[in-house]
């Protein structure tokens, strides 16, 4: 799911590497905050739309104004080695841990800090 565009939660579930309950317990706590908005699928009536709201994408740009800011801070107090070797740590970190705890995991791409 991109900003505006629609997906289904079980789709959602797979991308972000959650199982389908999971997600579908933050989807609807979501909605309750006004952040997604659920629809009917016309097509298949048993499976649901959801959509960020307007509340949810101007929440993610000011997360995401933030977040770099201090990504900018943080990182200005190492060198590029110390970056390439933290991306490097950190990506075998989360390709270790990602089996251990979900039964299918997909390629991920390496960590980008530099």
């Amino acid at each position: 799911m991109c900003l505006g565009g629609e997906s289904t939660p079980h789709t959602l579930a797979r991308r972000i590497v959650f199982e389908p309950h999971s997600v579908s317990a933050i989807v609807s706590r979501m909605e309750k905050d006004g952040l997604i908005i659920k629809t009917k699928d016309l097509d298949k009536k048993h499976m649901v739309r959801i959509k960020l709201s307007e509340k949810a994408i101007d929440t993610f740009y000011q997360a995401l104004e933030i977040s770099n800011r201090v990504y900018k801070q943080m990182m200005a107090s190492i060198t590029r080695e110390e970056k390439v070797e933290l991306s490097k740590t950190l990506t075998k970190l989360r390709n270790h841990t990602l089996p251990l705890t979900h039964k299918h995991t997909k390629t991920l791409t390496p960590f980008k800090y530099i």
